[in-house]
């Protein structure tokens, strides 16, 4: 038979057997069998006890529990920042990085165009230079065959005026001759 003193002293469940057992000895049953039952229900709820125990915290292990998580939690916290510095850090950096990388290709963008610019100016220039010296060639034969066709008209007018000339005389002369 197992006594309610064999419970461990820290384990034990607030239960009063000497309270229970009188009510059962009361209810008829014998004075053994009561305090028997007595200490069974009392070692029954220990082991119940004993069970709830081991698989539920107590208060003191929950507010270690409870302890731990936060300063877990503020570990955490302190390491996300800790990167999130390192990571918006990183970022400006490749920013930085970003802008000198667009700005240098802008201005060799800009110098290239600049440079094509200026070819495609001469270009223009030694074709105006060209246009010119053609359209300067063409003013000299239209004046070169503008004097040719006044000279030729004046050579025509003379020979045209000749031959009037000659026939009117051939003209008188047939007119004396018939005459």
């Amino acid at each position: 038979m197992r006594l309610l003193s064999d419970v461990p002293a820290n384990r034990r469940v607030m239960f009063d057997t000497l309270a229970f057992s009188t009510r059962l000895i009361d209810a008829g049953v014998s004075e053994q069998e009561a305090r028997a039952i007595a200490v069974e229900l009392a070692a029954a709820m220990h082991k119940a006890d004993s069970i709830y125990n081991s698989e539920l915290a107590s208060k003191a292990e929950l507010a270690r529990a409870t302890d731990q998580q936060s300063n877990y939690l503020e570990q955490l916290k302190s390491e996300m920042r800790s990167e999130q510095d390192a990571k918006r850090a990183n970022l400006e950096k490749l920013r930085t990085e970003l802008r000198y990388e667009i700005d240098k290709l802008t201005g060799s963008q800009k110098l290239d165009l600049n440079l094509e610019r200026g070819r495609t100016r001469d270009e223009i220039a030694k074709q105006n230079d060209r246009i010119m010296s053609i359209d300067g060639r063409l003013d000299r034969e239209v004046n070169l065959i503008r004097t040719q066709i006044e000279a030729s008209k004046n050579d025509m007018l003379r020979y045209s005026v000749a031959t009037l000339a000659s026939l009117g005389a051939v003209t008188l002369g047939a007119i004396r001759l018939m005459l």
